[in-house]
């Protein structure tokens, strides 16, 4: 198994209360003292899987949490101010010490725009301007940029986050253009873990970008399984396998598995 590998928790509310809110902050406590490297969570608008507001409960992670990598995994970056974005990820990412990943997509198929007052064919557009305005308000200077989405002039962002850089981007993606697209933007990716990635490193190849890959596999997967998706990401950098989960049962079965996979 290659050194760079990571397991970790892509932690799901069991339903919309603030109970089960309060319950995924004790799994992300559970997944650190587990020895899990990785806690992500999903946002989504119509509460199955995910909540609507991912960065504020990885802000949670962060104050119940030390060691353990936080991530969003991902959260609908089109319909989302950059500049926002930029100033809540850093914010986390200081709070946390510099633990924030930050996994984003163009919006799953019920992800509603037209209740946003968006065109869901402009979406591809706003992500890459949203990509490119996140990373110079990373930056050391103002910001200054104008698109067909999005424009502002010498727009100072505060605070700057606590990673060089800023927080490593990931693309939620598996079809071929989405996965060349992460490459051409020098992202990672989220796969489900039976996605075929070989349009990723052939871009990466060609871009001459380090490939990184987040597998996201059910959390029932087999060892097997998971050592063979794996296995066909031998070229990436980096490999992330994250796992469903809305359990401490759950978080058990991840720790096994990490601990079988790190053993071979």
């Amino acid at each position: 198994m290659p050194q760079s590998l990571r397991i970790g928790v892509r932690i799901a509310p069991r339903d919309a209360s603030p109970a089960a809110l309060a319950e995924c902050v004790g799994l992300a406590r559970a997944a650190e003292a587990a020895g899990l490297d990785w806690v992500g969570v999903a946002e989504r608008f119509d509460a199955r899987g995910g909540v609507p507001d991912a960065l504020t409960l990885c802000a949670a992670f962060a104050a119940a949490t030390a060691r353990v990598r936080i991530a969003t995994a991902a959260l609908p970056l089109p319909l989302h101010h950059p500049l926002r974005v930029a100033e809540h990820a850093a914010t986390i990412d200081s709070l946390s010490a510099g633990r924030l990943e930050l996994g984003v997509g163009l919006g799953a198929a019920e992800t509603p725009f037209g209740g946003f007052g968006l065109e869901e064919a402009e979406r591809a557009e706003r992500f890459a301007e949203s990509i490119a305005i996140l990373r110079a308000a990373w930056g050391s200077g103002v910001v200054t940029f104008r698109g067909k989405h999005f424009a502002c002039e010498n727009v100072a962002v505060f605070p700057k986050p606590a990673q060089d850089e800023g927080p490593p981007l990931w693309l939620a993606a598996s079809a071929p253009a989405a996965l060349r697209r992460a490459a051409e933007l020098g992202v990672g990716v989220m796969a489900p873990a039976s996605a075929a990635l070989s349009a990723y490193f052939e871009a990466c190849a060609s871009a001459g970008a380090e490939p990184r890959v987040a597998l996201l596999a059910p959390s029932d997967v087999s060892h097997d399984a998971l050592a063979a998706a794996i296995g066909r990401c031998a070229t990436a950098r980096e490999i992330v396998c994250a796992l469903d989960a809305s359990s401490a049962s759950e978080i058990a079965r991840a720790a096994q598995l990490a601990a079988a996979l790190r053993s071979n």
